[in-house]
């Protein structure tokens, strides 16, 4: 089992090398093409550097509709709390050969098209 620092840390490759970076992303159902967040907040909450917005509204059939999902990835420290914390195991950090850009990643940036079901 990888350590904590282990799962979460990100390697710069010398200049011109590839080399593997984290990449956050938002999971969807396989099924429904949904995605998982629930808009609950609770990674907002645990986030110690405040990097996650999470905006959500009730619809009038009682269900959340959850309208923004940002993760500015300027401050973020990829220390997974966030990924620890979500009931539905909607935010994740996945490997990618680019690096993250350092802006501000909205709800579309983030959704996968993938699952973990």
């Amino acid at each position: 089992m990888l350590s904590w620092f282990q799962r979460f840390r990100r390697v710069r490759p010398p200049e011109g090398k590839k080399g593997v970076y984290r990449k956050p992303v938002l999971r969807v159902y396989a099924s429904t093409g949904k995605d998982k967040c629930v808009g609950c907040g609770l990674c907002a909450e645990v986030c110690p550097v405040d990097a996650i917005n999470v905006g959500a509204a009730f619809n009038k059939d009682k269900t959340v509709n959850v309208e923004t999902f940002d993760l500015d990835m300027s401050v973020c420290v990829q220390c997974g709390l966030c990924v620890d914390a979500c009931p539905t195991q909607a935010i994740d950090f996945v490997r990618s050969q680019q690096p993250t850009n350092n802006g501000i990643y909205a709800k579309d940036d983030l959704l996968d098209g993938g699952s973990r079901d």
